[in-house]
């Protein structure tokens, strides 16, 4: 996803996921905050998790709002997956999300 900014302790970035189109699986490692943008009001997401020792999970659908951030923590137990935009989506899915980076401890 292209980055937007990236300060000391947080990195900002911006995704766009078209009806019927999918991410590749990649790793959460922070907690990130989302929010969804101009998405037509209401959008459906398939989240496909590869859990460490059990392997592929069944995938869980998510309806989400436009303007409504919803927070997913990683930083205790990291999160490898892919996420795919329903075909019957009728706009391209945008959303803007923010990693919090916990502070250095010595």
């Amino acid at each position: 996803a292209p980055l937007c900014d990236e300060l000391p302790r947080m990195r900002i970035y911006k995704g766009e996921i078209s009806p019927g189109q999918e991410t590749r699986f990649h790793r959460h490692k922070h907690d990130t905050l989302y929010v969804t943008m101009d998405d037509g009001g209401g959008a459906e997401l398939l989240n496909e998790v590869w859990k460490e020792g059990e392997g592929l999970q069944p995938p869980v659908r998510a309806e989400i709002q436009t303007g409504v951030p919803f927070l997913m923590q990683h930083e205790k137990v990291h999160l490898i997956h892919k996420i795919s935009s329903a075909i019957a989506n009728t706009r391209m899915v945008k959303f803007l999300a923010c990693e919090v980076h916990p502070p250095h401890t010595p």
